[in-house]
């Protein structure tokens, strides 16, 4: 009886599609990270659609997660009074809450919306304090203080029905069941097996905790990490622990990894694999729960992540937020009614086309004028023809910026697990530190006060080019400009020379206005 109830309820459903995100913390491309996604690849993008390059709006957590969950470029969800503060202005983290976020937007047009996982990295202020702002969620479930908390046990739940969230009592410490990716799968499971018997169309968002930093792999995958230790390594790229030439002065300054302190790289790497691991598991038990659900043809399944990654490139030990094709290049899937599998799609996809391409999907024909991202619906639906027009006249150049630069050292932790010795670890927990400083005593970093930037990419038939400019206020005015770059991908797949000096000054010039113009669209302007 309760089973023909379920699948009443989801035929009832079945007149508008779910959507299902999985957002992926820090997961580059170019490094090779999808070889740890089997499933995932295989569930979702084989199953439908791959975006071969497809890029972040701004390479950092939170300003990624900003702009993509509202459909706008980085330049226009600046905090107001960003111009007198340092460092690019600050975060602004309120966009998601506004009437044409994402989640509000689903909210108003029927959805059951549903929070698992990462959303922001200081989401607690919103999420579990009395001042909590969850109006436009039907669902909470999830940590608190998520950013690198695999083993959490501080959740705040907020039940379909429910006015407000509520802290239950934290969960028992178990390096099994309370890992992060194992408790996001089944929560957002729970969510999607009460909207399927509510008879209601369902957005789950799941924000995964992996393979940010300390990059903690899964106990029942330790021993597969444990076994990399002697062939497994950080991909010695052209870029690996050298300078790029003529390099902005902050890269030029900071020294090359001594041939000791090589190893953390290796196995911080080993570690982002192991973890991302457990993000195949979660997204293959989610497929397949929608699948026993009965409602998986009627669901769009998109994986993603926030921005990339780079570990020893450009002399850079990990991390992300420069202007490096490791950092912006991100992967994407999409599965789902209508989508034909297979397909594997060169346009210029960027992370603030997802807002529009759900609410197009969603049928929500009221979409916000003031969204400067694309819906993809027309390169991955319909028939071979259509498509091809589509890619046709897609977009072939975008901007992306990064303001929030401030001197970051080498110095966290990491997971043990990855370790170069490949030595037993008797608890899955267990972590190691990255060195801080070289043999001479000087600090690794990786990030700079001066680090403030915007970027023009251009990807068609007669040009692949990034043309870069830096400056500290992030006003971008021609005399406070420090310093600009160009890189040709045709011929420096590496970005290992910065080629701006050797343009003639008309075609910097060009080059300046097309990139100041983008940094100026708005809603229909941008491309």
């Amino acid at each position: 009886m309760a089973l023909a109830l379920l699948c009443a309820a989801a035929a009832a459903a079945a007149a508008r599609p779910n959507f299902v995100y999985v957002l992926t913390d820090d997961t580059d491309v170019l490094l090779g990270s999808e070889r740890a996604l089997p499933q995932t690849q295989r569930l979702v993008a084989d199953a439908g659609a791959r975006f071969s390059h497809f890029l972040t709006h701004s390479p950092k957590c939170t300003p990624s997660r900003t702009g993509q969950l509202v459909g706008r470029h980085y330049h226009n969800v600046r905090p107001a009074g960003w111009e007198g503060r340092p460092f690019g202005g600050g975060l602004n983290q309120t966009t998601m809450f506004e009437r044409t976020g994402l989640f509000a937007m689903l909210h108003d047009a029927g959805y059951l919306t549903s929070i698992v996982g990462k959303v922001h990295n200081d989401q607690n202020r919103w999420l579990c304090t009395p001042q909590n702002r969850t109006a436009c969620f039907d669902h909470v479930s999830t940590l608190c203080d998520p950013c690198g908390k695999y083993w959490g046990t501080k959740y705040v739940e907020k039940p379909i029905g429910a006015a407000a969230p509520h802290l239950p009592p934290p969960l028992d410490q178990d390096a099994w069941s309370t890992y992060s990716h194992a408790q996001f799968s089944n929560r957002s499971l729970a969510f999607m097996k009460d909207a399927v018997r509510l008879g209601k169309p369902f957005f789950a968002y799941i924000g995964t905790t992996g393979p940010h930093v300390p990059a903690q792999p899964a106990p029942w995958h330790a021993e597969t990490v444990r076994g990399w230790h002697d062939s497994v390594y950080a991909p010695r790229t052209p870029s690996f622990n050298k300078g790029s030439k003529n390099a902005h002065p902050t890269l030029e300054a900071m020294p090359v990894v001594d041939d000791g302190d090589v190893h953390f790289m290796d196995n911080h790497f080993r570690d982002r694999l192991g973890t991302l691991l457990s993000v195949d598991d979660l997204v293959a038990e989610v497929v397949h729960g929608l699948g026993e659900l009965g409602v998986l043809d009627n669901t769009y399944v998109l994986f993603s992540a926030d921005h990339g990654y780079h570990i020893g490139n450009y002399k850079l030990p990990n991390e992300k937020m420069w202007h490096w094709e490791t950092d912006i290049r991100i992967p994407f899937y999409m599965r789902g009614p209508g989508i034909a599998a297979g397909q594997v799609l060169p346009s210029m996809g960027v992370n603030i086309d997802i807002a529009p391409t759900l609410l197009d999907l969603a049928g929500v024909l009221d979409r916000p004028s003031d969204y400067d991202g694309k819906s993809l619906r027309s390169l991955v639906m319909g028939g071979e023809e259509a498509r091809a027009s589509a890619a046709a006249a897609w977009r072939t150049r975008t901007v992306i910026a990064f303001a929030e630069g401030y001197t970051q050292k080498w110095d966290g932790p990491l997971s043990a697990l990855g370790n170069a010795a490949g030595a037993a670890v008797a608890d899955p927990k267990a972590l190691m530190t990255f060195p801080g400083n070289n043999s001479a005593g000087v600090p690794y970093t990786f990030d700079n006060p001066e680090n403030q930037w915007r970027m023009l990419r251009v990807a068609n038939a007669t040009h692949n080019v990034s043309v870069v400019q830096w400056d500290p206020t992030f006003h971008f005015h021609p005399q406070r400009v420090a310093f600009t770059a160009y890189y040709d991908h045709r011929t420096d797949e590496h970005m290992m020379d910065n080629t701006w000096g050797a343009l003639p000054e008309a075609v910097q010039a060009q080059w300046v206005t097309e990139l100041s113009e983008l940094f100026a669209c708005a809603g229909a302007t941008c491309p």
